[in-house]
């Protein structure tokens, strides 16, 4: 059933509305408690000009900040990161600190999208990038930590259910060694 032009026009206002970032007395995730005393630590005017310009300091942010001023990127240049709120207070913070793969349970859709050798490489990229970020994580102890958590998924339906043991199947075909992972 095609969405009802109310609903697209309710939908068009929300995009075009000012989505009144930052906003104050957010919510803070139970995880983050009781907060790090670092978490809120503000420059009393912002610099008139930066080489390198991150916004946001979750995930994505501080390891880019990370990998500029580890890396001869940097060279004496400054890297300034931008955060509405605390540290980590958006959607890094809203997601318990959780980081998987995401590509295993798709690996059937990405595999028909981009091809099987495309999909093995972005299983291999994002079991990388997982890796790297539990060694970060665990460079800056006691600040962060970082533990192996077993992850439980819930289908709402049977078809989308029989979507997801297609695509663990499909992955566990070009990856035998981790068969039963899932």
């Amino acid at each position: 059933m095609p969405p009802s032009s109310a609903f697209k026009a309710t939908l068009a206002a929300h995009i075009q509305a000012d989505p009144g970032l930052p906003q104050g007395n957010t919510t803070v995730s139970a995880w983050q408690l009781p907060e790090d005393k670092n978490a809120n630590i503000q420059r009393a005017a912002l610099p008139v000009s930066v080489d390198y310009a991150i916004i946001g300091s979750g995930v994505t942010g501080c390891s880019a900040a990370h990998g500029l001023l580890s890396s001869s990127l940097s060279g004496g240049k400054t890297v300034t990161i931008f955060e509405a709120r605390a540290l980590a207070s958006g959607a890094s913070g809203r997601n318990g600190g959780h980081l998987f793969n995401h590509v295993p349970h798709n690996f059937k859709a990405v595999a028909s999208k981009h091809g099987t050798a495309t999909a093995v490489k972005l299983v291999r990229f994002g079991d990388r990038t997982v890796a790297r970020m539990i060694e970060l994580a665990h460079s800056v102890q006691p600040a962060s930590q970082a533990r192996k958590v077993r992850e439980v998924m819930a289908f709402l339906d049977p078809e989308a259910f029989a979507e997801a043991v297609a695509s663990l199947q499909a992955y566990e075909e070009c990856f035998p060694a981790r068969k039963g992972q899932y």
